[in-house]
């Protein structure tokens, strides 16, 4: 049942479409990095072990003596020249207790195989009291979301092949929230989630690109994981006394989930992005976060509606989309028009809110001392909230601290060794309620990413720099809206003084000749009314940069890369932590 497209040392053998030679292990090779993730003298079981070529790589190279299990006979036959012991039968229908009565491993292996799975939950669930105290399982995950698909999708085709990301006995599909909560309804706590990459034309989908608009392809590149390929995947099982894995069990035994003990009281602040909306998709995955339901209370900020949903509980009972019941359609018959004008259609752009000036408003209306602050273009892992509060109690003199991103592209601000960053956009932080006012309080009249940028450098002149929790994992959900934000006038207004209040001179010149320049073709008034505003806001900037000045020394990490301003602070390769 195994799979895999990457570029691995192997040689087709005829048996099956799933059936290679491996000649070596390495971390090159897609295998390689399973093995890695296996370990060297273990007890593996391994699901699929289709003719047993990983299995007898593992037993050969790595010492590990191996258990498979296959549906194919004569691939099980095969496997059994390799493996301690092969179980032929369907992982679906199989009784796994009966099967495996009396053994335990040290790791289960899941290479390609869950996909192919009627009910992968009810397997992974089942399988947990086969492993060691120690045990954990490694398991490697098509990406559905990757961008060749998308292209497909986008072209109207659906091109079903006999292997690879669309392989014709896949019978679920994911992307990464659809693995984080496959392993969190079982029990499963995951540690680590790592990623083979492969570029969206190079893929067996066989996407093209066409004539399709740049704005359509800068949006699709802003997606983090549209190169992901593959997930691959270690977790553990969550302690039987665990109170984080209360919801999980809860959810496997149809019961309501008891509240986890301990947790400090926090509001949680998530906005909505104009491409990922508040839905119950989303409100589900945040039911499941491993945080008591008692010690935290939501507000969802619509963008499309500009208000904002307070809920102690949240509610996923009604589904998002109940008003539509599958009949009212319009008709069209074969070789007939559509009768509708599409071009009457407005759907209505959305644009992001402006967080600062939205948590101004809700300061007054939150009580806890901390906030936690997302969009839902960013979603936590299951531990994420849980991990950031306690990083903050380790540490009570921060301000602000953030989560780690899992997946980053080469803007994302740097860490440094004693877990200070340069800045962080607001996306899985933590921060404190008593900062959000008085001195420190967000600048509401700049947009992201300069409010970011802005309010974490006035915290490096306050003593307070800003923190990353290294074991606060997130992940990001389809496209961002951070390139098509930095052509709103607000955004280059904000980067003009971002320049002339924390950078110099000739950093703010060189920026308004380059704005000018890029807008004068397509839009003379803009970039006239630009250069005017920015004219008549200088007084005001240098007045900025002379409280600044007077306040304390600027941090020596302030810097801005590129001719726009994708980029604030030191380039993350040469982080070092600035001197206040």
């Amino acid at each position: 049942m195994n799979e895999t497209l990457t570029t691995d040392a192997v040689s087709a053998a005829p048996a099956s479409k799933y059936d290679y030679a491996i000649e070596t292990l390495d971390d090159s090779m897609h295998y390689g990095r399973l093995a890695a993730k296996v370990g060297r003298d273990k007890r593996v079981l391994e699901l699929g072990c289709n003719s047993g070529y990983l299995s007898a790589a593992l037993a050969s190279q790595f010492g590990c003596t191996v258990t498979g299990i296959e549906l194919d006979e004569s691939a099980a036959n095969q496997a059994r020249r390799s493996c301690a012991r092969v179980i032929t039968g369907d992982l679906d229908l199989m009784n796994i207790q009966e099967a495996l009565a009396g053994e335990t491993f040290d790791v289960i292996l899941c290479a390609d195989v869950l996909e192919h799975l009627r009910d992968p939950a009810r397997v992974l669930s089942e399988l947990k009291p086969f492993l060691a105290p120690a045990g954990y399982v490694v398991a490697s995950i098509p990406h559905v979301g990757h961008g060749s698909v998308r292209l497909a999708l986008l072209s109207g085709q659906f091109p079903y092949r006999p292997l690879g990301l669309l392989d014709d006995t896949h019978l679920r599909f994911f992307n990464r929230q659809a693995v984080e909560e496959l392993f969190e309804q079982c029990g499963y706590a995951i540690e680590s989630v790592d990623r083979n990459l492969w570029h969206i034309f190079d893929t067996e989908v066989g996407s093209r690109l066409g004539n399709y608009s740049p704005t359509l392809t800068a949006a699709l590149d802003s997606d983090p994981e549209v190169e992901t390929y593959q997930f691959i995947v270690t977790a553990r099982p969550r302690a039987a006394d665990s109170a984080r894995g209360d919801y999980q069990r809860a959810l496997v035994a149809g019961a309501p989930a008891a509240d986890s003990p301990g947790h400090q009281f926090v509001e949680a602040v998530v906005f909505e992005t104009p491409d990922q909306p508040v839905n119950d998709r989303l409100l589900a995955y945040l039911q499941k976060l491993n945080y008591s339901s008692s010690a935290i209370r939501f507000h969802f900020v619509r963008a499309a509606e500009r208000r904002v949903d307070t809920a102690a509980k949240i509610n996923v009972e009604r589904f998002e989309f109940a008003d539509h019941d599958f009949r009212r359609f319009r008709f069209v018959g074969s070789g007939l028009s559509d009768p509708l004008d599409h071009t009457t259609i407005d759907r209505g752009v959305q644009h992001p809110v402006n967080k600062g000036a939205i948590l101004k408003w809700l300061l007054p209306r939150l009580s806890s001392e901390w906030v936690f602050v997302t969009d839902t273009g960013a979603l936590p892992t299951a531990d994420c909230l849980t991990k950031l509060v306690e990083f903050a109690g380790q540490h009570p003199d921060a301000v602000l601290v953030a989560g780690t991103q899992e997946l980053v592209r080469d803007r994302t601000p740097a860490t440094a060794e004693d877990g200070t960053t340069s800045w962080t956009p607001f996306k899985c932080v933590l921060l404190r309620r008593a900062a959000l006012k008085d001195n420190l309080a967000i600048d509401a009249d700049l947009d992201a990413p300069a409010q970011e940028v802005d309010f974490c450098w006035r915290l490096w002149l306050s003593g307070q720099p800003p923190l990353r929790a290294a074991g606060a994992r997130f992940f990001g959900v389809g496209i961002s809206d951070w390139d098509a934000a930095l052509t709103k006038p607000t955004q280059l207004y904000g980067a003009a003084r971002m320049r002339a209040v924390w950078g110099s001179p000739r950093q703010l010149a060189s920026y308004m000749k380059h704005t000018v320049r890029s807008l004068m073709p397509a839009d003379p008034w803009a970039a006239m009314v630009f250069l005017t505003v920015s004219l008549l806001s200088a007084p005001l900037w240098v007045s900025q940069r002379s409280t600044l000045k007077k306040s304390a020394a600027r941090p020596a990490a302030i810097a801005f890369h590129g001719p726009g301003y994708s980029y604030f602070g030191p380039p993350p390769v040469s982080h070092a932590a600035p001197t206040v």
